[in-house]
């Protein structure tokens, strides 16, 4: 990682680079804070090259050696027994951040990746995860059109004409539709289908019939 200068930072702004990518990735205050005590504690003997986060004094390879010995050093602290490497916490912050409502395109700039499928290899789909998202949609479902106005918003009697009655019944063919798809059991969809095609052709049928007056008057 690498940092932007303070007179050329935006807020909450971290540049990072690697080898095929470099990026403004935004961070909370915490993770900047953090990043500002790095890059004083850099200028402290042995220094490093001006470009890089961290002092590299005996190279890249004894830098990355000593970053996942005191990764699993605070991981026996904490009781996991479990083999960790600091590349885990770059998979466990896609995983988060794709919970927490980042769009998958949004994640890959965030990552540096130029292809979803390697995006996918880093986030954990728990079913848990699954769960949680068929409730979403099925609750707000973003395919569906927006709910159409309730009936008691339409023309008064004194006002009604064919216009009025025609929204009246595509107004409810839509009612009926957003209500079989987000409480109608899966076994009761053939019955909410077939009363749908008799509204819908009561309401051509009434189009037909107007359409009919309006041509004799």
């Amino acid at each position: 990682m690498r940092t932007v200068p303070a007179a050329r930072r935006p807020p909450a702004l971290v540049l990072c680079q690697s080898p095929r990518s470099e990026r403004l990735v935004p961070v909370d205050d915490q993770v900047r804070v953090v990043v500002e005590r790095l890059a004083f504690l850099r200028t402290l003997p042995p220094a490093a090259d001006p470009q890089f986060l961290l002092p590299r004094p005996k190279g890249r390879s004894s830098l990355l050696k000593s970053l996942r010995k005191t990764l699993r050093d605070d991981a026996g602290r904490v009781g996991i027994q479990a083999h960790i490497v600091p590349h885990q916490l770059r998979h466990r912050c896609a995983t988060s951040m794709l919970r927490a409502g980042v769009s998958l395109p949004a994640l890959m700039k965030l990552l540096g990746h130029h292809n979803a499928n390697m995006t996918l290899l880093y986030v954990e789909v728990t079913q848990q995860d699954l769960q949680r998202e068929y409730q979403a949609a099925r609750l707000t479902p973003r395919h569906l059109v927006p709910v159409p106005p309730a009936l008691r918003d339409a023309a008064p009697p004194s006002r009604m004409d064919a216009t009025a009655v025609d929204a009246a019944l595509t107004s409810t063919l839509r009612l009926l539709d957003l209500y079989r798809q987000l409480f109608a059991p899966s076994r009761a969809d053939k019955q909410f289908l077939l009363l749908s095609r008799r509204l819908t052709r009561i309401r051509y049928l009434f189009e037909k019939s107007s359409q009919g007056l309006a041509e004799e008057k």
